[in-house]
């Protein structure tokens, strides 16, 4: 009896909400500070958590949220290349709470933003706005008390074996949630994409490289000696020459 009373003693202490954490139902809630939504997913992931994602589970979560933590806080949910609602995984969420109006289509009135680019931030009434990723936001971040009775493992970049998270290639963490695009590899605003354990960057404004690190000829050195430079590819430009100067270069 002895034995078995220590045995689910140190179960309680091991299943218990760390220090700072808010526990609900059966998992760990922390507000932290202000960055942007993919910085804030890569922070949650370095605590062996996830953006709360209250998409899932629905009003109930939701509100222990904006009563625990108020308002102003990034979630787990963003905007898919359509104007539908995703999760981490980018799975279709089945429940939403976007304030009237919302999303508002802020792409349409910024140039250069696709849907993608646009999360899902908490107002203090509950309800869902849509920003911009790079704005910087506090974020809350979500972890399960107890992982074995809740597998907590990223199902994207681990499997669960007798409660414990085996990652894949590519992704670490203690619930493997800390993927190959969670570095910021990809430089000059290039968009990161997963597959297959690793990662490939989609480049921007005529940059290249595997992480989008080589500039174009107008910013790597400008060629045109006595004109103005126009990037027209990664490899080539255009120069539009000052009165008096002609020649490929204005040279």
């Amino acid at each position: 009896m002895h034995k078995v009373v220590i045995y689910m003693l140190v179960c309680y202490i091991t299943a218990a909400c760390p220090a700072g954490w808010h526990k609900y139902k059966d998992n760990c809630y922390k507000k932290f500070p202000a960055a942007s939504w993919n910085e804030a997913r890569s922070a949650c992931a370095r605590q062996d958590a996830t953006l709360a994602q209250v998409a899932i589970r629905g009003l109930a979560e939701n509100t222990f949220i904006t009563n625990e933590f108020g308002g102003g806080n990034w979630l787990g949910m963003s905007q898919c290349h359509t104007s539908s609602t995703c999760l981490l995984d980018f799975s279709p969420a089945l429940w939403t709470n976007w304030a009237p109006g919302q999303p508002d289509k802020k792409p349409q009135r910024q140039p250069g933003l696709d849907n993608k680019d646009f999360a899902v931030l908490i107002q203090t009434d509950g309800t869902w706005a849509d920003q911009p990723k790079s704005e910087k936001h506090p974020h809350i971040c979500k972890k399960p008390e107890d992982p074995c009775a809740d597998n907590f493992c990223n199902p994207n970049g681990s499997t669960c074996v007798n409660g414990t998270c085996q990652c894949k290639p590519g992704y670490s963490g203690g619930y493997c949630y800390i993927g190959p695009c969670d570095a910021g590899p990809c430089q000059n605003e290039g968009t990161c994409e997963v597959g297959n354990g690793n990662y490939s960057c989609t480049c921007v404004n005529h940059y290249s490289g595997r992480n989008c690190e080589v500039p174009p000829p107008c910013k790597k050195k400008n060629p045109c000696v006595n004109g103005t430079c126009k990037d027209i590819s990664a490899v080539d430009y255009r120069c539009k020459c000052n009165p008096g100067w002609i020649g490929k270069n204005c040279d």
